[in-house]
């Protein structure tokens, strides 16, 4: 555990330079972390304050692979051993793997059921592999161990012109998603399962982790007490270590100061310690060494990590962000538009880097559509978002950002302002960004004066 950690310098060199942003919009130089730079709000009820005591189960998952015809049982049998490895690395779910019948059926979810507790649920996964002349493909579905009933099913297809092991690669990727990421499918499940049920343990996991996908401000606020219960009850619980690391960066996201840093470094390094292969705990050592300065290590360990556990989308995002942000754009920008091929499931995170990359490339438009989602975030989101308006000479709606910005984050300018001028910030974007946010301050502005000429 690494307790000597030098905080990252939020505040950048003093420069005689004129601000970037006006003062009649009000400038706070107070420097703010990267990953504040991708984040929103948005309002949920408060539903953790009463959670219950017991302490909740990943879900209980049985995998089986079966082959449509015999000459595809060998692919089908790598694919499934690939498919529980990378699943193991995402440390979503507990596993287990059943073979299928002889005649291709798997075997009945009975045997699932009847290892879960009343207070947790089973599924059993079921896939068939097969290839012809036009695809090779994938069909699966999810089964329900208590009833039998399949309450999810999908198909992933790949031309058969693609090579065996490029074909594999790709379907891998899809499922990985569907069945591994915190949600993908089967954890959407177990989240909507213990909707208006808070619960430690994985529940009050798989919410954190929902929270941070959607840059919920509230619900990680919120979601702080019932990580820590769960903590106290088990410090061994590398899964709540690492979601509380991250959520606490996330926290000092919002607030521009960087209090949690340090713990949060610590939590993480006491993931890693209890779960070297674990993902999620890879993710919060990642963010917590870019958070506290040390960039250069974070990079290694993230390379390092997504070549351990190559259909991760959510960590591929998490590394690319902070390098196209912060050290190697190209690297970052390919890592990221790997983490977007599957459309329907793609991490906001990696959302918001292809929209920067569309801006840079000179596509305000293509940027503007690509955020047209994501929330007002009071950072770099919406400096984004004002700067395509403003290459647009959209005037009125460049305004109106950055009026929506100052109400989520009171001192946006002075925070954009020193991310800015960071020297680690991406050059190319942080020229662009300055140049067309001093525009729209100029706008917003002047819209501010003849409005209060106007009432007066």
């Amino acid at each position: 555990m690494n307790d000597s950690a030098p905080e990252m310098t939020e505040e950048p060199p003093h420069r005689p330079e004129r601000p970037i942003f006006s003062a009649t919009v009000g400038k706070f130089a107070i420097g703010i972390t990267l990953v504040a730079a991708i984040l929103a709000a948005v309002n949920q009820l408060d539903i953790f304050s009463n959670t219950s005591g017991q302490l909740t189960l990943k879900p209980l998952v049985k995998l089986s692979v079966a082959a449509r015809n015999p000459a595809d049982e060998a692919e089908a049998e790598k694919l499934e051993d690939e498919l529980l490895i990378s699943l193991i690395h995402f440390g979503t779910l507990r596993l287990s793997s059943i073979s299928s019948t002889d005649d291709g059926k798997s075997r009945s979810v009975d045997s699932v059921a009847a290892t879960s507790s009343p207070n947790e649920q089973g599924y059993q996964v079921n896939l068939k592999y097969g290839s012809d002349k036009n695809f090779r493909s994938v069909s699966w579905r999810i089964v329900e161990a208590s009833t039998g009933e399949t309450r999810s099913s999908g198909e992933e297809r790949v031309p058969a012109s693609v090579s065996a092991g490029a074909a594999n690669r790709t379907l891998l990727l899809a499922l990985a998603q569907h069945f591994g990421a915190p949600i993908g499918e089967l954890n959407s499940m177990e989240l909507a399962r213990r909707q208006g049920q808070p619960q430690l343990g994985n529940s009050c996991v798989l919410e954190a982790e929902s929270a941070i996908s959607f840059y919920d401000r509230v619900k990680i606020n919120q979601v702080v007490e019932c990580l820590e219960r769960t903590l106290k009850q088990n410090p061994a619980d590398a899964d709540t270590g690492a979601v509380l690391s991250r959520v606490l960066l996330f926290q000092d996201a919002f607030t521009g100061q960087q209090v949690n840093a340090r713990r949060a470094l610590l939590l993480a390094d006491d993931a890693i310690a209890a779960s070297p292969s674990s993902d999620r705990a890879q993710i919060a050592r990642i963010s917590a060494l870019y958070a506290t300065g040390r960039r250069d290590e974070a990079f290694v360990l993230g390379r390092d990590a997504i070549r351990r556990s190559p259909y991760n989308k959510d960590l591929a995002a998490v590394v690319g962000v902070r390098m196209f942000l912060g050290g190697d754009d190209r690297e970052g920008l390919e890592l990221v538009r790997k983490a977007g091929m599957i459309d329907a499931i793609r991490p906001r995170s990696a959302l918001i880097v292809l929209a920067m990359s569309q801006y840079c490339d000179g596509n305000a438009d293509k940027t503007i559509k690509l955020l047209r989602d994501v929330p007002v975030d009071g950072g770099l989101v919406e400096a984004t978002r004002i700067a395509a308006f403003v290459r647009l000479n959209m005037r009125q709606d460049a305004i109106a950002a950055f009026a929506n910005a100052l109400t989520v984050r009171s001192d946006f300018p002075g925070a954009m302002d020193s991310l800015l001028r960071a020297p680690f910030f991406n050059p190319h974007l942080g020229t662009m960004l300055k140049a067309d946010l001093s525009v729209a301050s100029r706008w917003y502005s002047e819209a501010s004066i003849s409005a209060s000429t106007n009432v007066n």
